[in-house]
């Protein structure tokens, strides 16, 4: 029985019965899959580079993108969905959403309690408040509102930190 010889769909190369590779409907050889796809990083596909979305690290292919991941607005950086950063409905990565000066914190936020003096304890606690919203000019309203009458009831981290003061309510 004759093996059929078969040709790469990119240089025209001869291939074996059982070498090649199919890249979207494509036979390829090795040294073209090598030299004109990338694997991506999701799935495990071979695609081809041109088609791939990528940053310096990451190659997907444009269906795990679209599915699974984001851009940054600020770096370019590719992200897995569960790791974004959301500032007014834009993503960001970590290093880029830390430039930001927010006074609502991501909702998956948890500060480390620090604790300063001895003596009785004072906690503080989580307000949400209708309006507030996602919009930052509406918390910092909210917070010139609860620090009207009592200076540092409301703060951000860095704000009670700084002035030695934390948001108290006596228990």
């Amino acid at each position: 029985m004759d093996e059929e010889i078969r040709h790469c769909d990119q240089c025209g190369c001869e291939l074996n019965e059982d070498d090649g590779t199919w890249v979207d409907g494509d036979l390829l050889c090795q040294e073209c899959v090598d030299a004109y796809c990338v694997r991506c990083d999701h799935c495990d596909e071979i695609i081809w580079q041109s088609n791939a979305v990528e940053d310096d690290d990451t190659p997907l292919c444009p269906d795990c993108y679209e599915n699974h991941y984001y851009r940054c607005e600020c770096c370019g950086r590719i992200m897995r969905d569960r790791y974004v950063n959301w500032q007014a409905d834009l993503p960001y990565c970590d290093g880029c959403f830390e430039e930001f000066d927010n006074e609502i914190e991501q909702y998956n936020y948890k500060p480390e309690p620090q604790f300063y003096g001895s003596g009785e304890r004072f906690f503080g606690i989580e307000l949400e408040v209708d309006e507030g919203g996602k919009d930052d000019d509406n918390a910092k309203a909210l917070k010139a509102i609860a620090n009207e009458k009592h200076e540092h009831i409301y703060g951000n981290t860095a704000q009670l930190q700084n002035s030695g003061k934390s948001s108290i309510i006596r228990i």
